[in-house]
């Protein structure tokens, strides 16, 4: 087990950078990781041009591992970041990955796991805030390659101003993959009017012996949970604050 998290931080070059950030992880049988990947830094005058980020992650969970996976992407207001990541993990393995994404100007993210031996369990947990003209695009996938397997899926999304989010989450069970649990979830709050969010729930399910269940909403913050706050004295920023904060807390 390594007792304290490994941190990475990758800052990007200023205008018309590009940085190319390859990882590649191996957690031996039964060992235990915490790795917090954050993304910082570039560009933030788009009119003097963006900096790119495309980086690439692959993760290797072997048999009985624990694999904590944290993705931070808080880029400068005109950076452009694209990032794939993979992960397979096999017989009683755990993998959890949290995505945060909060920066850049446009931010798109790929993130799959491949459930490849009896008893694994992957959970991904997702959160990203937008603001002013950012557009998020992010895709998941949980990919159960074997039987007794089990996955879980909450993605939540905030915007406000003219922020734009497109949400695509993909569970997939083998032929041959019996007696899985798969779940999913996607929620998006839309703090004003002019914000735009998408999802598309899918599942590609090729046999009977399974237990999926998958939900998406889109919608404002009600006005009864802020006139009951207001009527108790809480100003109208703090309000929405609190509802906000309920939203994302678990």
């Amino acid at each position: 087990t390594v007792a304290q998290p490994i941190h990475l931080l990758r800052e990007s070059g200023l205008s018309k950078s590009a940085q190319f950030p390859r990882l590649l992880v191996v957690v031996g049988e039964n060992a235990e990781l915490t790795l917090v990947d954050e993304y910082g830094g570039g560009s933030t005058d788009e009119s003097d041009g963006n900096s790119y980020t495309n980086g690439a992650v692959e993760i290797f969970g072997l048999a009985d591992s624990r694999t904590r996976y944290v993705l931070l992407q808080r880029q400068a207001s005109a950076a452009t970041s694209y990032l794939t990541h993979r992960a397979r993990i096999e017989r009683g393995a755990n993998m959890l990955t949290i995505a945060l994404a909060f920066g850049g100007s446009l931010s798109k993210n790929n993130f799959g796991v491949i459930l490849n031996g009896q008893g694994a369990e992957s959970n991904m947990y997702g959160l990203l805030f937008g603001s002013n003209h950012q557009h998020f695009d992010n895709h998941t996938l949980h990919d159960h390659a074997a039987g007794q397997t089990r996955s879980d899926i909450d993605f939540k999304v905030v915007l406000r101003d003219r922020a734009v989010s497109a949400y695509t989450g993909l569970i997939r069970i083998d032929r041959h993959a019996k007696t899985c649990e798969a779940y999913q979830e996607n929620r998006n709050l839309l703090l004003n009017k002019g914000t735009r969010a998408e999802t598309i729930p899918e599942l590609e399910i090729l046999n009977e012996d399974v237990r999926c269940t998958h939900g998406a909403t889109i919608g404002p913050i009600d006005p009864m949970m802020v006139f009951y706050l207001q009527a108790r004295g809480i100003g109208y920023q703090d309000a929405v604050r609190m509802i906000v904060s309920g939203f994302v807390s678990d």
